[in-house]
C-alpha cells in the first residue's frame, strides 16, 4: 500500500546519478508504483542510466516511470535506456499535479532510447498528465509495439513552450504524437526535424501527427505511415486533415515531407533507426539537414552492431538452475562495451524468428567489457526440464547483435531439499 519508488529524489537539487542499471519486476502492487519519481527536486541529472522494468501486474494506484511533481523542475535526463515489458501497464508521467499543480517544467530529455511496450490506455508513452512548461525533448528514440501515441498532452492541460526537435517515433498505432486536445500553445511550442513512422494506415481522425491550433509544424520533419495511408491524412491541426509540406500550419514544402525514413532496420525487436541513403529523412533540404535522432551522411553515427555472442554454453545443472557462460561482446563487434543484453530462454529450440517469444530473465545480466568472461545463474527453472537459451546485446545506437548460438540443458531431477536442521543449539 502506499507509494512504492526505485527512487524517490525528495527536496533534492544538483545530483548526478549516472551509470547504473535497475531491473524492476512487479509482481503486485495495490498502491502507487514509481521507478524514479521528482518531488521538489530541481537541477539533477541522470545520465547512462539502463532500466529494464517487467510489469507482470498493473498497480492498483497512480503509476510512471519517470514522474515529476511540486515544483520538479530544471532536470536532465540524459543518455539513458528504458525497457517496459508487460502485460501490466506503465508510461512515463512526466507532468504530476501533485499537491501543487502547474508548477514542474524546463525538464531536458536529451539522446534517450524509451521502448514501453505496454503503455497505460490512454495516455501515451510520455504523458504529460499535468501539462507542460517549457519542457525540452531532443534527439530522442521512442518505439512501442503498441497501438498508444508516443508523447500525449490530455485534454485542456497547458502546452507551454515545449520543443521537439530531432527526435524518432516508431509506434504500431496510427499517431506518434496526440496534442489534439490540449490548451493553445504559448511560447513558441513546436516540432522541428522529427522523424514519425507508424505501424497503422492513417486516417481522419488517426492522423500521424494530432494538433491544436497553434504548435509550429513549419519544418516539423518527416512523416510515414506502412499500409494504405494517405500524405493528405498525415496532420491533423484543429481537426483538419492536411499534407505535410502544404503551406500554411502544414509546413513548408521540403521541411516538412511524406515519406519512408527508410531505417536501417525497422522491426520492433531489432529496432535501428539510422536512415539509409535514399531515405526522405536524410534530404539536405530539411532543417538541419536530416530529420530524427540519427543523422545520415558520415556524420559519425553508430551503425556497428556488438559482435555475436558464439560461445554460449551451459553447465551446473541444479533442480531450478542453470548456469550460463559466454564471452562479452563489444560496443562495435569486439570493442568496447554493449549497452543491454537480451537473453531469453524457452523449452523448445530458439531461432531468430521466435527469439521475440522466448521468456526474458528477470533481471537481465549486465554488459561487461568486450572479451570478457561472464556468467548468470538462471533460477525458478522447473526440475528435470530441458531448456533452450539465447542472447542478443544492443549498443547505445540501438544497433543490435544477431541471435546466439542457442544451447540446450536439462536441470537435475533431484527436487529433495535436505532435510532440516532440528537440534541447533548455542553455547557461551
Amino acid at each position: 500500500q502506499g507509494d512504492v519508488h526505485g527512487m524517490l529524489l525528495s527536496a533534492c537539487a544538483y545530483n548526478r546519478i549516472a551509470g547504473n542499471t535497475f531491473n524492476t519486476t512487479v509482481n503486485s502492487c495495490f498502491g502507487f508504483f514509481f521507478p524514479v519519481e521528482m518531488y521538489e527536486s530541481y537541477s539533477n541529472v541522470l545520465q547512462g542510466n539502463t532500466w529494464t522494468i517487467v510489469m507482470n501486474a498493473t498497480p492498483g494506484g497512480s503509476h510512471g516511470v519517470w514522474c515529476h511533481r511540486d515544483s520538479s523542475s530544471y532536470n536532465r535526463y540524459i543518455g539513458n535506456t528504458v525497457t517496459v515489458l508487460g502485460p501490466g501497464t506503465i508510461s512515463f508521467m512526466i507532468t504530476n499535479p501533485g499537491s501543487f499543480g502547474q508548477t514542474t517544467g524546463h525538464n531536458l530529455f536529451s539522446n534517450n532510447f524509451i521502448r514501453d511496450d505496454s503503455p497505460q490506455g490512454g495516455t501515451g508513452v510520455f504523458w504529460y498528465y499535468d501539462g507542460v512548461r517549457q519542457d525540452t525533448l531532443q534527439f530522442n528514440t521512442f518505439i512501442t509495439s503498441s497501438g498508444a501515441s508516443l508523447v500525449n498532452i490530455p485534454s485542456g492541460a497547458p502546452a507551454n513552450g515545449i520543443v521537439l526537435r530531432h527526435n524518432t517515433y516508431m509506434t504500431a498505432g496510427s499517431t506518434a504524437i496526440d496534442f489534439a486536445h490540449c490548451a493553445a500553445p504559448t511560447n513558441n511550442s513546436r516540432l522541428v526535424s522529427e522523424i514519425f513512422y507508424c505501424g497503422s494506415a492513417n486516417g481522419s481522425g488517426t492522423e500521424n501527427v494530432r494538433v491544436v491550433s497553434g504548435f509550429g509544424l513549419d519544418s516539423s520533419g518527416v512523416y510515414f505511415s506502412r499500409g494504405s495511408s494517405s500524405a493528405s491524412r498525415a496532420i491533423s491541426v484543429a481537426g483538419l486533415s492536411g499534407t505535410p509540406g502544404s503551406g500554411g500550419a502544414n509546413g513548408i514544402a521540403g521541411e516538412a515531407v511524406w515519406g519512408s525514413p527508410m531505417f536501417a532496420d525497422s522491426s520492433y525487436a531489432n529496432f535501428n533507426g539510422t536512415p539509409t541513403a535514399t531515405s526522405a529523412a536524410a534530404r539536405s533540404g530539411l532543417f538541419d539537414g536530416y530529420a530524427g535522432a540519427i543523422p545520415f551522411g558520415g556524420g559519425g553515427q553508430d551503425v556497428t552492431p556488438p559482435a555475436t555472442v558464439t560461445d554460449l554454453t551451459l553447465g551446473q545443472p541444479g533442480g531450478s538452475s542453470l548456469l550460463i557462460s559466454w564471452t562479452a561482446p563489444g560496443n562495435d563487434g569486439v570493442t568496447g562495451t554493449a549497452a543491454l543484453y537480451d537473453l531469453r530462454w524457452s523449452s523448445s529450440a530458439i531461432t531468430s524468428a521466435n527469439f521475440a517469444a522466448a521468456t526474458a530473465v528477470s533481471p537481465q545480466p549486465v554488459p561487461q567489457a568486450g572479451g570478457s568472461a561472464q556468467s548468470y545463474v538462471a533460477l525458478g527453472l522447473a526440475s528435470g526440464t530441458t531448456y533452450w537459451f539465447a542472447l542478443r546485446a544492443r549498443d547505445p545506437a540501438g544497433n543490435w547483435s544477431a541471435v546466439s548460438n542457442v544451447p540446450s540443458a536439462a536441470t537435475s531431477g533431484d527436487a529433495t531439499p535436505p532435510a532440516a536442521i532440528k537440534d541447533l543449539t548455542t553455547s557461551p
